[in-house]
């Protein structure tokens, strides 16, 4: 935590982010609430890593209406009942479920369902990701530690 802090990084305890604040396809801080008030800060870049759907990043109330809920975001999922799971649950292919998440360029932007960016300087983490079954490969720790190290230094 003290190397971070020598870079200007800020921790702040019993805080959670609530919404981002967008310019257009900028985000221009996160809106933050703790136990006594909400307050914006101000942001040049923002990585989104909430945990996705297992940590409750991406919600899922309505089944065909999954949700990000800091930015609003589009979900990628797997349309349709029959491509949500397999019928055995440790089986030789990936769980349809497993694969919900943003879909992001090469510089981790989210994009729309046309490829388009989002925003500029949201960069999406780990298993927010969409796309692919993390626990199928066995890839989740890969995946977060190489895409926060990439968000973090783009």
């Amino acid at each position: 935590m003290k190397y971070l802090q020598t870079f200007g990084v800020r921790f702040f305890e019993n805080s959670k982010v609530v919404r981002g604040v967008t310019d257009g396809k900028k985000v221009t801080g996160v809106v933050v609430e703790n136990v006594v008030r909400e307050k914006v800060f101000p942001a040049r870049k923002v990585i989104l890593a909430t945990g996705g759907f297992y940590s409750g990043g991406i919600t899922l109330r309505d089944f065909d209406n999954p949700r990000e809920l800091i930015f609003d975001l589009p979900v990628f999922f797997p349309i349709g009942v029959d491509n949500w799971s397999n019928a055995k649950l440790f089986s030789d292919k990936p769980q349809g479920f497993s694969t919900t998440g943003i879909l992001t360029n090469d510089k981790l932007n989210p994009i729309d369902a046309d490829g388009k960016v989002l925003f500029d300087n949201l960069h999406v983490v780990g298993a927010n990701l969409g796309g692919c079954d993390k626990i199928f490969e066995r890839s989740a720790g890969g995946i977060a530690i190489a895409s926060a190290y990439k968000g973090a230094t783009l």
